[in-house]
């Protein structure tokens, strides 16, 4: 048993791989605490799309703001004054705390008519990107402070994913499409 938490000690490394590219989803790299949390794992991709499935009969949304331990669904709403409402989401399917003024827009326009297919993602993909974006963006818990790794699938460019810190003095970020296929990085801008 004491070989065994030896052995576990020494490898403390989680590799994390699906892809063949280094420009793909999925190149080794290890966790970081930064990405580690229900919302950025496959399971908790699939668990908010089937629960908007079945919250709201559709999946096709203004988009969705992963964080760690918790999400912010943006889902059109014609009795709205401003076309939607945005919910809180806890893992588990639970939606709350409606709000229709406020908040971080999920597209570029702020526009309700931009939408996306949560169903379209590429959970399991996304998940591995997740995971590998603290390394492929120079970031580490440690380098961020207390800024928060952020996730939004939005309807921009017929649906993109957003990923990465963009706080007061700190943007690393890239862009994929549903797929988790790469379209961009902008590693540690401003003051990095």
């Amino acid at each position: 048993m004491a070989i065994l938490a030896v052995v576990a000690l020494l490898v403390g490394v989680v590799v994390v791989t699906r892809a063949s590219s280094d420009d793909e989803a999925g190149a080794p790299v290890p966790s970081d605490p930064l990405v580690e949390g229900a919302m950025f794992t496959a399971g908790g991709i699939r668990g908010i799309i089937e629960a908007t499935r079945q919250r709201f009969g559709t999946t096709v949304v203004q988009g969705v703001h992963l964080y760690r331990d918790d999400a912010v669904l943006h889902v059109l709403d014609p009795k709205s004054p401003t076309g939607a409402v945005h919910y809180d989401f806890s893992p588990g399917g639970e939606f709350h705390n409606p709000q229709v003024y406020s908040g971080l827009s999920v597209n570029s326009t702020g526009s309700p008519d931009v939408v996306v297919d949560l169903a379209d993602v590429d959970a399991d993909s996304v998940a591995d990107l997740i995971a590998s974006a603290p390394a492929r963006l120079g970031i580490s818990a440690a380098t961020v402070g207390q800024a928060k790794f952020r996730v939004t699938i939005g309807g921009d460019d017929g649906g993109e994913i957003w990923m990465g810190v963009n706080d007061i003095s700190l943007d690393s970020h890239l862009v994929a499409g549903l797929d988790g296929h790469i379209k961009g990085v902008h590693r540690c801008g401003w003051g990095c």
